[in-house]
C-alpha cells in the first residue's frame, strides 16, 4: 500500500512546478553558499557533492536559465545577485531559529517524561535519533506520515506504526534505559502537538513532497516505468535529424539528443521511427549542403574570419564551429551520406506502413495545402502589424509538413495500435505546431490531442517520472530537507493563513479548534474551493459544530476522569494509584510498540554485553593494529634516515678522495709548468746563443744555461709563496664541480626533516594508544549548540 501511494502520488506531483521549484532552491543554495562565482560545471559538482544528487544537465541549464532575475552571469560564471543573498541569508537565520525552537521543544517533552533526570548528553543523543526517526518516516510515508503524529487523523489505523522505523531508531541505542525513553517520547509526541510543533511537521511533509517531485527511487520506477509511458511511437521529423546529427545550431539539439540517448539505454519505453519520405528530404538536403559548403581545408583564422562575418549559411555556420573545435569533423554531406548507418546504430528505424491509401487522396491535400497557405497568410498578416519577420515556407516544404502530419492522423485512425495517445510527431518547426493546434481547435472537441511536439515538450513529462540518479537516496533526502532555502508548501501556508483570518473574523480563536482544522487538508481543500461563493460561511459553521462537538464530548470524558481523581486525592494511596494509571496509559501505548519487535526487550541486555565485549575487542585489536602500523612507520622512518646518512658518509668520504687528488693535481701541474718554464727559456737561449755564436763562442753552453735556470728560479721564488692557496682553490673547485648537483646540505636537511617526523610520529602513536585505550562509552561528549548547527 505503501508504495502504491507512493507512485500515484508521485505521479500527481510530476503534473505540477515542484519538480522544477526544487531545483531552484537547489541552485541557490549552492550559489548562497560559494562567495565567488562559479561555473556550470562547478555548480553540478557540488550538487551531487552537498546533495547526493546527479541532475540531468540539460534540465538543470534550462532551469538556471528562468533565474535571469535572481543570478547575475559574467564569463560563464554564476554568482547569486545581492537582494537575492539578503533574502536567502534572512531566510537562513530563520531557519536556524525555528531548529532552535524545535530542539528546545524536543527537550522539555523528554524532560516531562524523565523529570529531568537524564544527563545532558544522553538527552541530546535521544533528540539527534528522535529527529532521524521523523525523517525516516517522511522518508517512508511522504506527507501521509502526518498521521503517525497529529491526534484525529489517524481514526484508528494502525498502518503507520511501523515496528521496523521504531526498530531502526532503537538499534541507534545500546542502553536499556536510553532506548525506553526513545519509545516513551515517540508514544507521547503526538499528544503534545502545538501549533508550533505542527508547522515543523507541516514543513518537512511539503519539503518531502518537493524533493519526491525530483524522482522515484530506482525500484519504483521500474515499477511503473511500462505504464505510464508505454509504446510511445515518436515519428521525427527532418529537422530533428539535423538536431542528432550536428548539421545545424538549435536550443532543442541537446533535447533531441537526451531523448535518443533514453531510449537507447531503454529507460522509456518509445520507438523512434522516421517516414519514407522525411528521409527522402534529409537525402535531397545534401546536394544542397555541397553546393552551399565548400569541401576544403581552411585554416583556423580563416576560420574565425569566416564566423565573424554574418555571410554563412545556418548549416554552414554549425559546420565551421564544430570545425574548430575538432579539424576531422566531417563534411555535412559525409554525415547525410552514411545517416542511415548513423540512425540504425542510435535505434532509429523506418517506418514501414502502407500509406498508399493516404496518397490517392489528391483532392484532400490540395484542400489541406490552401489551408496552410491561409494559416500561413493570416499570421504573416498579424506579424506584419507587430513589425515582425513573416514566415515563408517552399512549397516542396509546404507538401512534406502536410503529409507528415496526415500520415499520423492516418495511421491514429486506421489502426488501434497507433492510437491518439500513443503516436506523435516530433518536430522543431513550430509553424507546423501551431498550424496543428489552429486546425484541432477548429473542430471544436472537447479533448484535443495535439499530433505534434516539440522534443522539449516530451522530455519535460519524461523527466518528471524518472528514477531519482544518486548514490544515496536516504542522504540525498536529509540534505535536501535539512536545507533552509529547500521549497516549502507556500500554497498550503497561504490558504492556512487566509482560513485563520477567516476565524478571526467570525470571533473563533480556540487554539485547539483552529489547529484541528488545520492539519485536516481535506477541510483546507474544500475551504478553498468554497472561498468565493456563498456556501462558505454555511461550511466552515458546519464543520466548527462538528469538532466542538467532539472535542465536548472528549471534555466531558475529561471531567469525570478528574472527577473521580478529586474524590479519590485524599489519601496517599489514591494517588498513587492516579500516578500508576497515568503511567500504565504510557506504558499501553508502549506495549503496543513494542510487541511489533520480536522479542528485542529480552535480549537487550545480552546484546549489550556483547556489543560491549566486542567494542573492547575491536579497542584491543585497534590498539594492535595501531601499535604494528605505527611501529612499521618508524622502521621505514629509521630505514630512510639510515640511507640517507649512509648516502652522505659515503658523499663525505668521496668528497675527501677528491680533494685529495684534486690537491696531488695541483702539485702536479705546478711542478710540471715549472720545468716547462725551464723548457721554454732553453730554447730561447739556445737560438740567441746559435745567431750570436761568433760573440759567446768562449762562453756557449754556460750562456744557454744561465737564462733558463734563472727563469726556472725566478718562476720558483714567485709562485713558492701561493703554492698553497692555488692548490687549495683548485681542490675546491674540482669538489665544487662534481658535487654541485649532490649538494650535501640538502641532503642533511632531509635527515633533519626525517628525524623531526619520527619524533612527531612517535608522540601521535603515544597518543592514539593512550585516548584509544580509554574509550569506553557509546555516547561522547556533545555540544547542544554544534549539534543544532549542524
Amino acid at each position: 500500500m505503501k508504495q502504491i501511494n507512493r507512485i500515484i502520488r508521485t505521479l500527481d506531483i510530476a503534473t505540477s512546478n515542484e519538480r522544477e521549484d526544487a531545483l531552484k532552491s537547489i541552485i541557490f543554495d549552492i550559489l548562497f553558499n560559494n562567495d565567488k562565482p562559479i561555473t556550470f560545471n562547478e555548480l553540478y559538482e557540488l550538487i551531487v557533492k552537498d546533495y547526493s544528487l546527479k541532475p540531468n544537465k540539460n534540465e538543470l541549464k534550462e532551469t538556471i536559465d528562468l533565474l535571469s532575475d535572481d543570478i547575475n552571469y559574467t564569463k560563464n560564471r554564476y554568482e547569486l545577485l545581492n537582494e537575492k543573498k539578503q533574502e536567502i541569508l534572512l531566510l537562513s537565520l530563520k531557519h536556524k531559529e525555528r531548529k532552535l525552537e524545535h530542539f528546545k521543544h524536543f527537550g522539555n517533552i523528554l524532560d516531562e517524561i524523565t523529570e529531568k533526570t537524564i544527563e545532558e548528553v544522553k538527552k541530546i543523543s535521544i533528540i539527534q535519533i528522535f529527529i532521524e526517526y521523523l525523517y525516516d518516516c517522511f522518508l517512508s510515508y511522504d506527507k501521509e506520515a502526518l498521521k503517525m503524529f497529529i491526534p484525529n487523523l489517524n481514526n484508528g489505523n494502525d498502518l503507520f506504526d511501523d515496528e521496523n522505523l521504531l526498530k531502526n531508531a532503537l538499534d541507534k541505542l545500546s542502553s536499556p534505559q536510553e532506548k525506553t525513553i526513545l519509545k516513551k517520547l515517540i508514544a507521547i509526541f503526538p499528544q503534545k502537538i502545538n501549533s508550533d510543533l505542527l508547522a515543523y511537521l507541516d514543513n518537512l511533509a511539503s519539503k518531502a513532497e518537493s524533493f519526491f517531485s525530483l524522482g522515484l527511487k530506482k525500484e519504483l520506477y521500474n515499477e511503473i516505468k511500462e505504464t505510464v509511458i508505454s509504446n510511445w511511437t515518436l515519428l521525427l521529423d527532418t529537422n530533428y535529424f539535423y538536431s542528432i546529427l550536428d548539421l545545424h545550431s538549435h536550443r532543442e539539439n541537446a533535447i533531441c539528443k537526451e531523448i535518443n540517448q533514453l531510449v537507447r539505454e531503454g529507460k522509456v519505453n518509445i520507438q523512434l521511427n522516421f517516414l519514407p519520405e522525411t528521409f527522402s528530404e534529409l537525402k535531397n538536403k545534401k546536394n544542397y549542403l555541397e553546393k552551399v559548403i565548400i569541401n576544403d581545408s581552411f585554416k583556423p583564422n580563416q576560420i574565425r574570419a569566416l564566423l565573424d562575418s554574418d555571410n554563412l549559411d545556418p548549416f554552414a555556420r554549425q559546420y565551421y564551429t564544430e570545425k574548430l573545435k575538432d579539424n576531422e569533423t566531417p563534411h555535412p554531406s559525409e554525415k547525410i551520406r552514411y545517416s542511415n548507418q548513423i540512425l540504425n546504430s542510435r535505434k532509429i528505424e523506418l517506418l514501414e506502413y502502407d500509406l498508399m491509401p493516404l496518397k490517392e487522396k489528391e483532392k484532400h491535400f490540395e484542400e489541406k495545402y490552401s489551408e496552410f497557405n491561409t494559416y500561413l497568410e493570416t499570421i504573416n498578416s498579424i506579424r506584419e502589424e507587430k513589425g515582425l519577420p513573416i514566415k515563408s515556407k517552399s512549397p516542396d516544404l509546404i507538401d512534406h509538413d502536410i503529409f507528415y502530419r496526415e500520415a499520423i492522423l492516418f495511421m491514429r485512425d486506421s489502426n488501434t495500435f497507433f492510437s491518439k495517445t500513443k503516436l506523435f510527431g516530433l518536430t522543431l518547426d513550430r509553424v507546423l505546431i501551431n498550424f496543428d493546434r489552429y486546425i484541432l481547435k477548429q473542430k471544436n472537441v472537447d479533448s484535443i490531442v495535439p499530433t505534434f511536439f516539440l522534443p522539449s515538450m516530451i522530455i519535460r513529462r519524461i523527466r518528471k517520472i524518472l528514477p531519482l540518479d544518486t548514490d544515496d537516496y536516504k542522504r540525498a533526502f536529509i540534505s535536501a530537507i535539512s536545507s533552509s532555502t529547500f521549497v516549502e508548501n507556500k500554497p498550503k501556508s497561504r490558504i492556512s493563513q487566509r482560513t485563520v483570518s477567516h476565524f478571526k473574523k467570525i470571533g473563533i480563536d480556540n487554539e485547539e479548534l483552529i489547529l484541528n482544522c488545520l492539519v485536516d487538508d481535506l477541510f483546507l481543500n474544500e475551504f478553498e474551493n468554497r472561498e468565493n461563493t456563498d456556501t462558505l460561511d454555511e461550511f466552515v459553521e458546519s464543520e466548527i459544530n462538528k469538532r466542538l462537538q467532539q472535542i465536548s464530548i472528549e471534555k466531558e470524558n475529561l471531567e469525570i476522569q478528574l472527577d473521580l481523581n478529586k474524590e479519590t486525592l485524599n489519601t496517599n494511596e489514591t494517588k498513587q494509584k492516579i500516578k500508576d494509571e497515568t503511567i500504565r496509559k504510557y506504558e499501553t501505548q508502549i506495549t503496543n510498540l513494542e510487541e511489533k519487535i520480536n522479542d528485542k526487550e529480552q535480549n537487550e541486555q545480552k546484546i549489550t554485553e556483547e556489543t560491549q565485549n566486542k567494542i573492547e575487542e575491536l579497542i584491543k585489536s585497534s590498539n594492535e593494529n595501531i601499535k604494528k602500523q605505527e611501529e612499521k612507520e618508524i622502521d621505514d622512518f629509521n630505514e630512510k634516515i639510515e640511507a640517507f646518512q649512509d648516502e652522505l658518509d659515503n658523499l663525505i668520504e668521496l668528497k675527501e678522495q677528491v680533494y685529495k687528488k684534486a690537491e696531488a693535481r695541483a702539485q702536479r701541474k705546478i711542478y710540471s709548468n715549472s720545468i716547462l718554464s725551464f723548457t721554454i727559456g732553453f730554447l730561447l737561449s739556445f737560438i740567441l746563443n746559435f745567431i750570436f755564436k761568433d760573440d759567446f763562442k768562449s762562453i756557449f753552453w754556460f750562456s744557454i744555461l744561465i737564462p733558463p735556470v734563472i727563469l726556472w728560479i725566478y718562476f720558483l721564488t714567485t709562485y713558492s709563496s701561493s703554492f698553497n692557496q692555488f692548490k687549495t682553490d683548485f681542490a675546491n673547485k674540482e669538489v665544487d664541480m662534481l658535487f654541485s648537483k649532490k649538494k650535501i646540505p640538502k641532503i642533511e636537511k632531509k635527515i633533519e626533516a626525517y628525524k623531526n617526523k619520527l619524533k612527531e610520529k612517535t608522540t601521535n602513536f603515544t597518543q592514539k594508544i593512550e585516548i584509544n585505550g580509554g574509550v569506553k562509552g557509546v555516547v561522547g561528549n556533545v555540544n547542544t549548540n554544534d549539534f543544532i548547527q549542524n
